[in-house]
């Protein structure tokens, strides 16, 4: 119950100044003019007190016409509230008694459980009569109350959805909201077959030990398909399958499942209806019409909800589905490259050291019978022999990087660098100047990768280099923001032109043929990167040597 200190409305006010002032005698003509015009509902009550002046009853000497339009109760005057409504709440007697008690007047909103109503109630002491008299002025306003608990139901059930995806959740929200607001039973959807052969509960909420409803049934066994056909539109209220025409008939077969009353409400698509929301008690009941435009919402908000993750369930699944397919694919895939590797490994790779052996034995056992030009054909065989079976090397080198799991660790820069360059004998200091430009950082890297993007930058840097300068090469690292490390590898060779610097990260690409090499080197490089979770690129000017960085995670500081 909520008490204000608001002005009553005028109708209110009129009528407390005639009456409490005294001004209209009860009884006279203007009185009961006064009293009949208003549209509120009017009466004096006579309170009854037990001995230790407690109020226990009240009496009913008036009543106007509106009285009965308001509370449902009808001739009234003369007889007493607890003849009327036995179950009356204790608290209204409390709050009369003490108007009639201290003359102090009170308006309030409460529910009225026994009407089960909510009414506006202003109560003020009759002067001038016995101080047990006390005059009511009320309105119903139920539903302008449901409306509000509609309207904030709904927007708990919003905020509550908003958590939520999958369809088994939206559903459970949404019916355990509906049903412990509208106090059933149980609360439940019910999909209908196209073919009208089958209903599917496929969700419901059950109050305490209520019976489960899901599961199948046949509209027959409820009134038979054409029935259902004509009035299942879903927007039915049966306040007792005993009595009610719709489904008497039937009414053994919805008692079987503990169904006395129920209300439906349904969700249509293009006309027909999809699925309906329902409610259902063992006892008979009255469905108000608040609740039945409640039900209506919930199912415009909710079934669209779940449809949507119905849907996107079906479109993971399918997409789960050709992923897997295509790894199966991919992993047949790879395992045909496996075999074809180990086939250019060994397969192609014995012929081609037999071509050489015999090349070579033939120049050695016979070379003295060759002339000149006949050996410098089997030199030419012996180094495009050797040529080949190093392209064959550095395409396995590629296949073997592009799938192998690239587990990251971290790699401390420093000592990583001065191990590489302690263990490749061609970058000692009678071949080239190497230097690393300390403090080196720490980065998320894969060792072996790392090694091979290392070694191929600075075996590239002693390379490619013009006589008769001596190679040098520097390496450095930079952060460059967002937890990000660069490791730079420069040299002084012969630099890359501007159109080409994409370009020679491609597989088989090569700036100068003359100077060996298969071209395969930087494509091992951009791969390897990737596959660290890393970028490469270079700066170049041609005569001005090459600047080549490696972009990776930093690690984490320990």
């Amino acid at each position: 119950m909520s008490l204000t200190g608001e002005t009553p409305d005028p109708a209110f006010a009129r009528v407390t100044r005639e009456v409490s002032s005294g001004s209209v005698a009860k009884g006279d003509a203007r009185y009961k003019a006064l009293i009949n015009s208003i549209d509120e509902g009017f009466c004096v009550i006579e309170m009854i007190f037990n001995p230790q002046a407690r109020p226990v009853d009240y009496l009913f000497l008036e009543a106007n016409p509106a009285f009965e339009v308001h509370s449902g109760l009808i001739d009234v005057v003369g007889k007493r509230i607890r003849d009327l409504v036995p179950n009356l709440d204790e608290h209204w007697f409390e709050v009369y008694g003490k108007v009639a008690a201290t003359g102090v007047s009170i308006r309030c909103e409460n529910y009225a459980a026994g009407l089960k109503r909510w009414y506006s109630v202003y109560a003020f002491r009759c002067e001038g009569a016995d101080i047990r008299n006390v005059a009511v002025l009320f309105n119903d306003i139920t539903e302008r109350k449901r409306g509000e608990e509609r309207a904030a139901l709904l927007t708990r059930l919003s905020e509550s959805l908003g958590s939520v995806s999958h369809e088994a959740d939206i559903a459970r929200v949404a019916l355990a909201s509906v049903g412990t607001h509208l106090n059933v039973d149980r609360c439940y959807f019910v999909e209908h077959d196209e073919s009208v052969h089958l209903l599917h509960v496929s969700r419901n909420w059950l109050r305490g030990d209520s019976r489960d409803l899901e599961g199948m049934y046949v509209p027959a066994d409820f009134g038979g398909a054409a029935w259902w056909e004509k009035y299942s539109g879903g927007n039915l209220a049966v306040a007792d399958v005993t009595t009610d025409p719709l489904t008497v008939d039937h009414a053994k077969r919805y008692l079987d499942i503990d169904i006395r009353s129920y209300a439906t409400r349904a969700f249509r698509r293009e006309g027909y209806p999809m699925v309906s929301l329902g409610v259902t008690e063992t006892s008979p009941r009255e469905w108000a019409l608040e609740e039945l435009r409640l039900m209506d919402d919930v199912m415009a908000r909710v079934w669209p909800m779940v449809e949507r993750a119905r849907t996107e369930r079906t479109l993971r699944e399918t997409l789960e589905l050709r992923v897997a397919e295509r790894t199966a694919k991919l992993q047949e895939t790879i395992s045909e490259l496996e075999t074809f590797s180990y086939s250019i490994s060994h397969d192609l790779r014995a012929p081609l050291r037999a071509m050489q052996g015999f090349a070579g034995v033939l120049e050695e056992e016979h070379g003295d019978r060759l002339d000149s030009t006949a050996r410098e054909y089997l030199r030419r065989i012996v180094r495009a022999g050797e040529r080949m079976d190093r392209l064959i090397q550095d395409v396995l080198v590629y296949s073997r990087v592009a799938r192998a799991e690239t587990h990251l660790e971290r790699v401390e820069l420093g000592g990583f660098l001065a191990g590489i360059l302690e263990s490749y004998p061609h970058f000692g200091a009678d071949h080239a100047r190497i230097e690393t430009v300390p403090p080196l950082a720490s980065v998320l890297a894969n060792p072996a990768a790392l090694t091979q993007c290392v070694s191929n930058l600075v075996s590239n840097g002693i390379k490619f280099v013009a006589a008769p300068t001596r190679p040098h090469i520097r390496l450095w690292t930079e952060a460059v923001g967002r937890g990000r490390v660069r490791l730079y590898v420069a040299d002084n060779g012969i630099g890359i032109a501007p159109d080409r610097k994409d370009a020679i990260f491609g597989i088989f690409y090569q700036i100068d043929r003359s100077r060996g090499g298969t071209g395969i080197g930087l494509a091992v490089v951009r791969k390897a990167v990737e596959r660290m979770g890393g970028n490469v690129g270079v700066e170049s000017k041609v005569g001005k040597g090459s600047t080549f960085w490696i972009e990776l995670e930093a690690a984490p500081r320990t």
